[in-house]
């Protein structure tokens, strides 16, 4: 064995336009004690030709081996067995390792002797927009990691385990998180780093992509495999019923029966249970006897009949949309259901998943359109493949067995169908999400691509008005599109500056008098009825358009179509004064480089969806009262009447920056009303004849009284904001600035706020510890331990004697379970520091 030698065992099955790359990184090491060798798994493209080349730039360091086709497991154990180094680290060929990832990865597994693995975060390639571009999982957790795999297969562990017995495993869907279990079961821990090791690229075909679909089956084969860690009792039953026919179950379509609510426990329920076994049984045995794995979800009382092999999901609530639509991503890519009662709405939904490729309706008042329609004939089963019309047609089977391996065969034609479709729009977003260019022509808007802008409006500045109107108008697509600034009540003092504004930029300005709080929902929705267009785009007076973001979304709606939602992250500017009034093409470059790009849970900077889908929503909801719910909510409610979410080229749209002061009580209350439309299909959002109108008592109580007097800017955030937009501070005076508001959030319990600032404070130093902290603080108390830990941890890797770090990690160690039932029970959390939080270094 080589003492400190990392040995990188590069497998390539297919990459060879990737293998480059991936060596290359490998040979960027700080970290200089390694050896590699790149293992192909019978590669039929130019991996040979790329690889012995390679070889050539380090022929002491870097080793080829060409096997036959045998699969990733076996290809990892012989590069294993060709190796000596002390610590081994897979690299997948598509894959590459930061400068720091060696160095970082050795320095992490040394800290502690238990220690049998190291891992990090790591950094997404080839995502698309709107997907996360991070993976930050999080400390070591023997609770977590017998639920989740919380690292990758790029990570570092000891040589000595795999002398002891650990490797890699055929057939495995999760066989990284295999590894990790082998060497916690052997009394092994993990330790953490905070900093990406890896960027990792996303292929929708891919191993990973695939296998995520086989979470429940993945998670059964851990538990067979691994028993000393998954000793629970429960584990036995679960196990042998998810892997009863494995593994040719795990090529087998997956049957699925939605069975609703039977009684429990002497409970009536609404449906006869002798008559649903009936129907049931038979497919259920047929399935289980043809190979595949079968499952009942609902709330059904499982009884000793129940055919082996058969998985029954009891939902204490299988109306809880939120609760159910998870699970049909989780047990096989391919899945058959078999509907005896399920709500239509819910269906719906559900049949989006791109895992559903067939349904069958089993009662006869079916709630909604099915591909087949189930039924017994005198002597025969019975599928009809439409009910109405001149396309009618019956397939009859003698029995059970014989209509199972119809419906295989059909599922299995749309499941190919269904993934050649994801894969091809997948590839087109990924082609248009890179592409530099777009047409820097005026296009005539037709009835296709005519777009107005509604732009809601209370007591804003004028000049960050001025900002997003001018930058607006430089656009490519339509110089002319219309632009409708709604206005809800703003004070004369505002009002006036705001009209000014208008009519220099040809914006329709429609005044609301009321004197109502404020709802953005509502003055959208306003300004979207006065829009005469085909399409509606709401933004925000904060927000800077580039040049070319108008003609990026008609190039995604022509491609993509009319059923989707379209929507774009923008990029926080830094608190910056003497930002220009009026913008200028050239401008746009010279800030973009200060922006921090949003992660993409905030869609309200742009929503661009066709008018006639809008009014079918009617609107955006307007029960929510501040910024922060109704963006998200039409998204969902959009999803819901099967509208896709289609994200633009990131950071094509600049957001000026404001001091976030907002309560928390609100946020709460706003998400809570969110989850509940989520779970409820039967939500109407706003009475169909009065939204976005005034009512006749605002008219009226308006006339009496007037406006209400202009808000009050003297609180601590606009003292803040005051000193912030100084032109003679400094970026560290900023930073200080930013600490001291985050911090009094942090007190006050906004921790939205307290968030969103201290984020802030990367755009101006990304390495600030004090920021580090007070995200972890945030972190903890909004109910994420695992990323309030991955914070408070580079916390520590910066200042390894920070008390408040330690503090805050060993509270998350010591009673993580515990910290998970009051978050669920909805308790706010004890405060884990014997004095108030101040931030200090």
């Amino acid at each position: 064995m080589k003492t400190g030698c990392v040995s990188i065992i590069i497998t390539c099955y297919n990459y060879g336009h990737f293998l480059q790359e991936c060596v290359e990184s490998v040979l960027n090491q700080t970290y200089s004690n390694w050896e590699a060798i790149i293992v192909d798994d019978g590669s039929t493209d130019n991996t040979p030709l790329v690889a012995e080349e390679l070889v050539t730039r380090a022929p002491e360091k870097i080793s080829y081996l060409r096997l036959e086709n045998g699969g990733v497991s076996r290809a990892r154990n012989i590069g294993l067995e060709k190796t000596s180094g002390e610590y081994i680290l897979p690299l997948d060929a598509d894959d590459m390792l930061f400068p720091w990832a060696l160095d970082e990865l050795v320095r992490c597994i040394k800290m502690d002797p238990a220690y049998g693995f190291a891992y990090g975060a790591l950094e997404v390639l080839d995502g698309l927009p709107g997907e996360a571009s991070h993976w930050f999982p999080g400390p070591y957790s023997r609770d977590l990691f017998q639920v989740e795999n919380l690292a990758s297969v790029t990570n570092l562990w000891k040589r000595e385990l795999y002398d002891q017995g650990v490797h890699f495993r055929d057939g495995f869907f999760f066989e990284d998180w295999d590894i990790w279990l082998q060497i916690i079961e052997r009394g092994g821990v993990g330790g953490y780093t905070p900093k990406p090791i890896f960027q990792c690229r996303t292929h929708l075909d891919g191993r990973t992509s695939f296998a995520r679909y086989f979470y429940f089956q993945g998670l059964a084969q851990q538990a067979q495999a691994n028993s000393k860690v998954f000793y629970q009792e429960e584990y036995r039953d679960f196990t042998e019923t998810l892997l009863y026919n494995a593994p040719q179950s795990f090529d087998k379509t997956t049957a699925i029966f939605l069975v609703p609510y039977t009684g429990k426990e002497g409970q009536e329920g609404n449906i006869n249970e002798e008559e649903l076994n009936a129907a049931l049984f038979p497919l259920l045995e047929a399935y289980v006897e043809s190979g595949h794995l079968a499952c009942i979800f609902g709330n059904y009382v499982k009884d000793e009949d129940v055919p082996k092999g058969v998985y029954v999901l009891d939902f204490a609530d299988m109306w809880d949309f939120e609760k159910v639509d998870p699970f049909f991503g989780t047990f096989g890519a391919n899945l058959t259901l078999f509907n005896y009662g399920w709500d239509a709405k819910l269906l719906k939904h559900i049949l989006r998943k791109p895992t559903v490729n067939l349904l069958v309706e089993m009662k006869e008042n079916g709630g909604m359109p099915a591909d087949y329609y189930y039924s017994h004939k005198p002597g025969a089963l019975c599928l009809e493949k439409k009910r109405e019309g001149s396309n009618h047609k019956e397939y009859l089977f003698s029995d059970s067995e014989q209509l199972v391996s119809f419906l295989s065969k059909a599922a299995d034609t749309e499941y190919q169908g269904r993934r050649e479709s994801l894969t091809v729009e997948r590839k087109r977003k990924l082609v248009l999400s890179k592409q530099k260019t777009y047409s820097n022509t005026y296009r005539c808007p037709s009835e296709e691509n005519d777009i107005s802008i509604i732009i809601p409006s209370r007591n804003i500045d004028s000049a960050r008005l001025r900002r997003c109107l001018s930058s607006i108008r430089l656009n490519t697509f339509n110089p002319e599109v219309p632009v409708i600034v709604s206005d809800f009540g703003s004070h004369p003092t505002y009002l006036e500056g705001i009209k000014e504004v208008c009519q220099e930029y040809g914006a329709h300005l429609e005044i609301s008098n009321t004197r109502a709080p404020w709802s953005r929902s509502r003055v959208l929705n306003i300004g979207a009825r006065k829009a005469d267009t085909h399409w509606l785009l709401f933004t925000d007076a904060d927000m800077i358009f580039s040049e070319d973001l108008l003609s990026i979304w008609d190039e995604y709606r022509r491609t993509f179509g009319d059923d989707s939602l379209f929507l774009a992250q923008c990029k926080k500017l830094q608190p910056l004064a003497n930002l220009p009034d009026i913008w200028s093409a050239s401008l746009y470059e010279q800030y973009e480089q200060h922006g921090r790009l949003f992660e993409s849970f905030g869609h309200g900077g742009f929503q661009a969806i066709r008018r006639d889908r809008f009014e079918a929503l009617r609107g955006f909801n307007e029960q929510y009262s501040i910024w922060g719910g109704e963006d998200n909510d039409l998204s969902c409610r959009a999803e819901q009447m099967d509208m896709r979410l289609c994200w633009l080229h990131p950071g094509k749209l600049l957001h000026q920056w404001h001091i976030k002061d907002i309560d928390e009580n609100a946020v709460r209350k706003n998400r809570e009303d969110f989850q509940k439309i989520q779970g409820n299909l039967n939500y109407e959002t706003n009475d169909p004849l009065t939204w976005g109108r005034l009512t006749e008592k605002e008219q009226a109580e308006f006339s009496q009284c007037g406006t209400l007097a202009p808000p009050e800017r003297t609180g601590a955030s606009a003292r803040i904001t005051e000193e912030l937009l100084r032109p003679e501070r400094t970026e560290a005076e900023k930073i200080h600035l930013l600490l001291t508001w985050g911090d009094i959030c942090l007190q006050q319990e906004k921790y939205e706020s307290a968030l969103e600032t201290f984020e802030d404070i990367y755009s101006l130093d990304p390495e600030n510890i004090n920021a580090d902290m007070g995200l972890a603080c945030c972190y903890f108390f909004r109910g994420a331990p695992q990323r309030a830990a991955h914070n408070a941890y580079k916390v520590l890797g910066k200042n390894p004697n920070h008390e408040q770090a330690k503090e805050l990690l060993r509270k998350i160690q010591e009673g993580l379970n515990g910290y998970y039932a009051y978050i669920q029970e909805d308790k706010a959390p004890e405060p884990f520091l014997n004095t108030p939080l101040s931030i200090s270094n």
